[in-house]
């Protein structure tokens, strides 16, 4: 058996690369993955990378994972590790030997439990599918892997620790929400709120504010790490911004022309970047200026919506999701999808508001899940 292992501050070589080309490269919906991306986060480039010890094991093109620990983070009052960049064959035998190495290492960094998978923090890519796989492409950011990973996982003495979901709409769902606009829009107008457009320039003109926000919502998430403005900005970038679409962003102020709440939308980039596209676009050239015209009724990814904490009573996150798909139906989209919704949070029941206005409003789900084990 062979085995490699690139140690902190050495970068990942092409070995890392191709397991995951080696997995996926008779599935013509797989997205590839962005190299680039992945190298700067694995250097010195990345702030957080500063911040935590890191290690890679693999098996020839067969098997990868990442750990990841950070001595200032606790979960549950425990010091843990999380593993990420999980890629493997389905051999379990293989996948607990190479866990076995993670987990020795964990153990000398001082961690009693381990989670994953988590690519570095849950600010990025975490969680595999779970349950029946749906033959389709993934949306852009899907976590997205074969169905043996729960049985691999399983197998190495993980269990679930949390279930997230996906929610795609039917065609009523946009006609549905528009419908509600009145309503919502009378909300707004007695808060002496008004919304706008989220373009890149007014993301980049309201970037500390919404920094502000975003802490203020992320810090209740699992796995949450604190991360300064300067990081920030790095992170979330207006190339970033470049990415969500301009037209059905939505971002709210109110009368002090402070932001009251915002929400991130972005077309579904999947189908151009799936690998059985013969025009795909690889993920660096995703932006929605090139990408947007290359699509063809796209789905709505509802990503990340965040409201102020002193309007949190006062329904503005559904307020959002309603002006935010009223505006798409001028630009061609489908349906509206909820991306990986934490399974008992409130926003699942957009989906349920949405039928109660319209029975033909139904939807379909993905289930997801992260993974725990005590060591």
């Amino acid at each position: 058996m062979n085995i490699w292992s690139i140690r902190h501050n050495e970068e990942p070589t092409e070995e890392f690369f191709h397991v995951a080309q080696h997995i996926y490269k008779k599935d013509p919906h797989w997205l590839g993955e962005d190299t680039a991306a992945t190298r700067w986060q694995f250097s010195p480039s990345n702030p957080y990378f500063h911040r935590v010890q890191t290690h890679l094991w693999g098996s020839d093109t067969n098997i990868r994972m990442a750990g990841f620990f950070n001595p200032d983070l606790r979960i549950a009052g425990e010091t843990i590790a999380f593993f990420g960049y999980f890629e493997s064959i389905n051999d379990p035998k293989l996948c607990m030997y190479v866990f076995a190495q993670f987990e020795r290492w964990a153990k000398e960094q001082g961690a009693s439990r381990v989670y994953g998978p988590i690519d570095f923090t849950t600010y990025g890519r975490y969680r595999i599918q779970i349950g029946p796989k749906q033959d389709r492409i993934p949306f852009w950011g899907e976590p997205y892997n074969p169905q043996y990973y729960q049985h691999l996982l399983t197998a190495c003495g993980y269990s679930i620790h949390q279930q997230y979901l996906s929610m795609w709409g039917n065609q009523y769902h946009l006609d549905v929400y528009a419908s509600a606009l009145p309503v919502m829009q009378k909300n707004l107008d007695q808060l002496k709120i008004t919304s706008h457009a989220l373009t890149p320039d007014f993301w980049m003109e309201r970037q500390e504010e919404i920094y502000e926000i975003f802490q203020a919502l992320w810090q209740d998430n699992f796995g949450f790490v604190p991360i300064d403005f300067h990081t920030f900005q790095i992170y979330f970038s207006r190339k970033t911004a470049e990415k969500l679409d301009p037209n059905t962003s939505v971002i709210l102020i109110d009368a002090d022309n402070e932001v009251a709440g915002y929400f991130a939308v972005y077309p579904d980039y999947g189908p151009i970047l799936a690998q059985g596209n013969p025009h795909r676009l690889h993920h660096h050239e995703i932006n929605y200026t090139r990408a947007f015209p290359l699509l063809s009724n796209p789905n709505l990814l509802m990503k990340t919506g965040c409201v102020h904490p002193k309007y949190r009573q006062h329904r503005l996150f559904t307020t959002l999701s309603v002006i935010a798909c009223e505006r798409s139906r001028q630009y061609g989209y489908h349906t509206p999808v909820g991306c990986l919704i934490r399974a008992d949070n409130h926003s699942r029941r957009m989906s349920d508001f949405a039928q109660r206005i319209d029975p033909r409003a139904t939807s379909t789900q993905q289930q997801y899940a992260l993974f725990t084990k005590l060591l």
